[in-house]
C-alpha cells in the first residue's frame, strides 16, 4: 500500500485516509495517494493571516529577498537530487516522518525561507 500525501494546514498535519492514487509518470506505478479529509480553507486562512503575515511583516524587502535568493540557491544546488527524486518510483517524503535524505533535502528549503525547523508529519 502506497503512503498517503498529507498537507500541512493550520499548523499541523492533516491525512491520514487514503482517497486518490498518485501514479507515476514514468511508469503508472502508484506512488502516493491522496487524502481524504477535508481541507479546512477557514482555519487555513486563519493560520496564515494570524501566524505567517505577522512574522512576514517582521521582514523588510531585503530580507524577503535574501530568503528568496537562499532558496534559489540551495534549489540550484541539489537540483540533481531534485531530479532523482521526481524520477524515483518509490517516493520519500513527510509522511515518512522526514527521516529520509530526500525529505530532508526537501525540507531544507522550507527552513531557509521560513527560518524555523520542519514539523515531524503524523
Amino acid at each position: 500500500m502506497s503512503q498517503v500525501l498529507q498537507s500541512f494546514i493550520g499548523g499541523q498535519w492533516i491525512g491520514q485516509q487514503g482517497a486518490q492514487a498518485l501514479r507515476s509518470a514514468l511508469n503508472g506505478q502508484t506512488v502516493y495517494q491522496t487524502h481524504a479529509e477535508a481541507i479546512d480553507f477557514g482555519d487555513a486562512v486563519h493560520y496564515a493571516r494570524t501566524v505567517g503575515l505577522p512574522n512576514l511583516l517582521k521582514l523588510d524587502f531585503q530580507e524577503r529577498a535574501q530568503r528568496l535568493k537562499a532558496l534559489a540557491k540551495y534549489l540550484g544546488e541539489h537540483k540533481e537530487l531534485l531530479y532523482a527524486i521526481s524520477a524515483t518510483p518509490v517516493p520519500h517524503g513527510p509522511t515518512a516522518g522526514w527521516t529520509s535524505k530526500a525529505a530532508r533535502a526537501l525540507c531544507l528549503p522550507i527552513r531557509v525561507w521560513a527560518a524555523t525547523s520542519c514539523p515531524a508529519a503524523t
